[in-house]
């Protein structure tokens, strides 16, 4: 089992609806694109089952917000007064 398909399952677990996304990409790699996000273990472990490596896609609630920061970046947010509270779930 890949990594990738391992964070699918446990995410699916807790609920998160998934989705595999084309390598190197930000595509679904579904004909009906997000609107496949499932959590049944079935069919995420039937799309990798394909032996083609996928990224992961989740589909988020209204509610939920992801930033994603790399590198430095959250250091330069602070310089811009932005802070991120160090109670934020990650």
């Amino acid at each position: 089992m890949t990594d990738t398909l391992n964070e699918a399952l446990r995410l699916a677990a807790l609920g998160w609806p998934v989705f595999p996304v084309l390598p190197r990409s930000k595509a679904p790699a579904t004909k009906t694109g997000f609107k496949a996000a499932t959590t049944d273990p079935g069919t995420i472990n039937g799309w990798w089952k394909t032996g083609r490596e996928f990224n992961l896609g989740v589909s988020l609630p209204e509610d939920v917000m992801i930033l994603d920061l790399d590198g430095l970046a959250s250091e330069d947010l602070a310089h811009d007064g932005m802070i991120i509270p160090q109670d934020c779930p990650v």
